[in-house]
């Protein structure tokens, strides 16, 4: 039986209401282990979990699972045992029989206080694993900074032990839904999921919202689209939505306008008019977007002023400060680049005018908004006969 060790990240700072976000990452380790029909158990402890898998098969795909799980600092398999050197001998030969490379290690020694029966010191119980294990396999190197393996021995205050080799690293911040849903707005290109994704380490589960017209609703666009909500969506504490939405209708309405300059911010406005609505309904509490300040023409500080008080929600910009070159770097760690570079349009970059206003008129913008007959009507057909909701997962 596999056992895993999960520590907290940033919830062990919490105060009274500790429990309160412990309990939810629970929840969302146990949501995403039962769809993958994954037998387990977990045990609560002050500062960690331990999860215990019933069929070690499942163990490299559990820690796929975990990988993606806000609110975990760090993960690892371990050996828990009563406390003998007989124990520890015979788990340190279980553990080497299974690495096949001549590999450089440390000895980690935590609370030899619970162990002072056995060992002086921590420096006792170092030596003698770090002896122990140089009679299994002698032509071993020791490295404290550049290992292959951390042999760490944790004593308890239970007259046992833990004892682990190797770390993997989860996703700090907070359990995803502790704070509420939101409702990202989906672009093809490389910011938005970005942003998706630090939205979701801050304790919201997102749902997505994409507009299209007959010209952008191509397979490749389509599908690039689905591809990016699917892979924040493992993010995401419980499975949430993907909404498709034919704005051709409002595009024409604006494209007919005498404002050519003025196209983006009264599309922008439109996106953010129509998922107020959406996320509403939804009882979502939030919007999200990928803007950062000053990367192309609807990103001044006028226009995203402009656009901004088109919702009455609150919206979140997450890359707001961040450099190009910051979040390229991210959606590659999260592995969202490789889709964002496939082929397919969005809506505004086939819109966007060859001299768009960067600093637009707020008065100018609901002059030429008045001037499209029953907006409010058009966004509401829009909802009614034009939307296509996807559950995701």
């Amino acid at each position: 039986m596999i056992t895993i060790l999960i520590k907290y990240s940033e919830l062990t700072l919490k105060g009274k209401n500790r429990n309160q976000f412990i309990n939810w990452l629970i929840d969302n380790i146990k949501y995403r282990l039962k769809k993958e029909q994954i037998d387990y158990f977990i045990i609560k402890k002050y500062d960690h979990l331990l999860l215990r898998l019933k069929d070690d098969k499942h163990e490299d795909k559990t820690y796929d699972i975990l990988k993606n799980i806000p609110g975990i600092n760090t993960f690892y398999p371990i050996y828990i045992q009563k406390l003998s050197k007989e124990m520890i001998i015979n788990d340190l030969k279980k553990i080497i029989a299974n690495i096949d490379f001549n590999f450089k290690f440390r000895v980690t020694i935590r609370n030899s206080k619970f162990a002072k029966d056995l060992f002086l010191s921590n420096q006792d119980a170092t030596i003698f694993v770090a002896a122990e294990i140089f009679k299994i396999k002698n032509d071993l190197k020791v490295d404290l900074k550049n290992f292959d393996y951390d042999f760490t021995l944790n004593f308890t205050e239970d007259n046992k032990y833990y004892l682990s080799v190797i770390k993997y690293k989860g996703i700090i911040g907070l359990p995803a839904g502790i704070n509420g849903e939101g409702l990202a707005m989906l672009s093809g290109g490389i910011d938005s999921p970005v942003a998706s994704y630090l939205t979701i380490c801050r304790g919201i589960n997102l749902s997505f919202i994409s507009f299209l017209t007959s010209r952008t609703s191509t397979k490749e666009t389509l599908n690039k689209i689905k591809l990016l909500a699917e892979k924040i969506n493992k993010f995401n504490g419980k499975d949430r939505f993907l909404y498709l939405v034919n704005f051709e209708k409002m595009q024409a309405e604006i494209a007919n306008l005498k404002a050519i300059e003025y196209r983006t911010i009264l599309l922008r406005r439109a996106f953010f008019k129509f998922a107020n609505i959406i996320a509403t309904k939804e009882k979502q509490k939030l919007l999200v977007t990928g803007d950062s300040l000053g990367q192309v023409s609807s990103q001044t500080l006028e226009s995203l002023i402009s656009i901004n008080q088109a919702s009455d929600l609150f919206t979140v910009r997450p890359l707001i400060t961040f450099a190009k070159e910051d979040i390229i770097n991210l959606a590659k760690k999260i592995d969202t680049y490789p889709i964002s570079i496939l082929k397919g349009e969005d809506m505004c970059s086939l819109f966007t005018p060859k001299n768009p206003k960067t600093k637009p008129s707020n008065e100018k913008v609901i002059f030429f908004e008045n001037k499209i007959i029953n907006y409010d009507q058009i966004l509401n057909d829009i909802a009614q006969r034009y939307i296509r909701k996807i559950k995701l997962g």
